[in-house]
């Protein structure tokens, strides 16, 4: 890393991209500066990231440890995530600015962080359970910081890869920290979108039972924070308007393998109950924090959503029909939430995201009113706030079985849960430094 270290910027620079031009310097001095240094982090710094160097820890014992336990390896290892992250946010602007030299190099420095994470079923199995999932913490903070900064080198696709960590998080402290990184990363970005949309994969953990405190108390406070800006000014802080993180959350399950190519509903049944409740997760963040303005501002973008199109895939029909599923069952799952929604006035003209979407050129063009998903839907609320999301038969018999007094219930502990979660104080800190501790 001493490469890193010779070349690399202090990561003040995360916080102000001081890094500027001088009129003095030579355009071709810099081209070959930025060669340079790209070929640092793909020679010297990608290389080094290699499980190979890692061995099996004698120490069996499955108890949380911190980082001055782990293995010399181990260690070295996360430093080694750790300078790449810090190196490709140094020098930011010399990226954005060189982008033919520094593009392809950076995807294989973000791909690297990704193998840590998308491989470590099966590359890390040498490594006990608490290693390794200091190695996925450790490599998706790391994501978690430099991808929104290079959002403008096409980014965006690899952003789903955050929603996948937190399912393979077992540990409660790495599932806390983990959210703790989003939500403060999510405080500092333009277009926290994408941030919070993972954040809401939380819901998908079989160990939920910190949902409400962890994940869905945060997360209303961060929402709020947004809202100040956009109260402030709606047209120039139209990206932070919390309720496109829902878009964010929505492109990424339309682009999902897992989600089949099928026109016939029933074959996704199964995989639409399984992330029901991520995005049941988000709904009820953002319908808890302001139910008389979110749930029609939710309930336009849905609608804008399936007059457009998944930006760069215009003419795909199949993915088309995927996406606007997902809209009218997120607006099944809403009206579950916020029954009426439909009918709430929206006080906003919000836009979508032009990262992901494409609207209609044709203002004209007539709206989609093809229903998309019709099938009957049940969602029941556990007491520590998750989920069960049940689509069809399994729908109409839980119904049987658990609205008669169900759903008195759940009306009860909304109205009672409202008040709890507005007086609960909620610190989400916005130290940078904090970021980079372990």
């Amino acid at each position: 890393m001493s490469a890193c270290t010779a070349y690399g910027k202090e990561e003040s620079l995360d916080k102000n991209d001081s890094f500027v031009q001088s009129e003095e310097e030579d355009p071709e001095d810099l081209e070959t500066f930025a060669h340079d240094i790209a070929g640092v982090v793909e020679n010297v710094m990608i290389p080094q990231l290699k499980f190979e160097s890692m061995a099996k820890e004698k120490d069996a014992e499955e108890v949380w440890v911190e980082k001055g336990e782990l293995s010399s390896n181990i260690q070295f290892f996360l430093a080694s995530i750790k300078a790449i992250g810090k190196f490709l946010r140094s020098y930011r602007p010399l990226i954005l600015k060189n982008d033919a030299y520094f593009l392809p190099v950076f995807w294989k420095a973000v791909n690297r962080l990704k193998a840590c994470i998308l491989e470590s079923a099966k590359e890390l199995k040498k490594m006990s359970d608490i290693s390794r999932e200091h190695v996925i913490l450790c490599s998706a903070r790391q994501l978690v910081r430099t991808l929104p900064k290079f959002d403008k080198l096409e980014s965006s696709k690899e952003f789903s890869v955050l929603f996948l960590v937190m399912p393979k998080l077992t540990y409660t402290e790495s599932q806390e920290e983990y959210l703790r990184c989003l939500f403060r990363a999510a405080v500092e970005e333009p277009a926290p979108g994408r941030l919070l949309a993972a954040a809401s994969s939380a819901a998908l953990c079989d160990d939920t039972g910190f949902y409400k405190a962890q994940v869905l108390l945060p997360m209303i406070e961060i929402i709020k924070r947004l809202r100040k800006y956009v109260i402030m000014d709606g047209q120039k802080f139209a990206a932070k308007l919390p309720e496109r993180s829902l878009l964010y959350l929505i492109h990424t399950l339309a682009l999902s393998k897992d989600f089949k190519e099928s026109e016939n509903i029933r074959d996704s049944v199964a995989w639409l109950e399984k992330m029901g409740p991520a995005i049941y997760c988000l709904l009820d963040a953002l319908v808890s924090e302001n139910q008389q303005f979110s749930p029609g501002v939710i309930h336009v973008l849905l609608r804008l959503t399936k007059q457009g199109h998944i930006a760069s895939h215009a003419k795909n029909r199949k993915l088309d029909t995927k996406l606007y599923t997902l809209c009218d069952f997120t607006s099944a799952l809403l009206e579950k939430r916020f029954p009426g929604a439909a009918k709430q006035e929206c006080p906003i003209q919000p836009r979508l995201p032009e990262d992901i979407l494409e609207s209609e050129r044709d203002p004209a063009t007539a709206e989609n009113t093809t229903d998309y998903f019709n099938t009957p839907l049940t969602v029941l609320k556990k007491g520590d706030g998750t989920v069960i999301v049940s689509i069809g038969s399994r729908s109409h018999d839980r119904s049987q079985s658990h609205d008669s007094d169900g759903t008195k219930r759940t009306r009860s502990k909304r109205s009672r849960s409202s008040n709890v979660e507005r007086d609960d104080e909620v610190t989400i800190e916005d130290d940078d430094d904090a970021m980079d501790e372990s």
